[in-house]
């Protein structure tokens, strides 16, 4: 059964989801990064975890998708590790940010969120 909007939304914003091309970034950094077990385990989430988009959808492409992600705290921990260093390692030499920098940070951004929410915790209520 397909969803209609207001469901999809629903679930895109209180599910533990995570949009395509963080994961599938995440995929790629994970390999170069040699952590192959946790690759696959993202690999696995891109091949059957997408959530259902409404028919009324404006892009059905499977690039716009969002995924439900269940992992445990522990693998979403190291993927925030990783990020972490690749975040600082993309600094200049001064330490001031990079483009590399903060797209790293969004991702790191992404992966915080998702483990806040899925320890049941807000989100908007954590300090940085």
């Amino acid at each position: 059964m397909k969803m209609n909007v207001d469901g999809y939304k629903r679930l895109k914003e209180q599910s533990n989801g995570l949009a395509f091309s963080t994961l599938t970034t995440t995929l790629k950094l994970l390999e170069k990064d040699g952590k192959p077990e946790l690759a696959q385990r993202i690999a696995d989430i891109l091949a059957d975890e997408e959530i259902d988009k409404p028919s009324q959808h404006d892009n059905q492409n499977k690039h716009a998708s969002f995924c439900y992600v269940s992992l445990p705290d522990e693998d979403i921990e190291s993927i925030i590790s990783m990020l972490c260093g690749l975040e600082v390692n993309a600094l200049d030499n001064e330490y001031q940010t990079t483009a590399s920098a903060s797209f790293y940070a969004s991702l790191l951004d992404n992966w915080n969120d998702l483990l806040l929410q899925q320890s049941g915790r807000d989100a908007s209520t954590s300090s940085a």
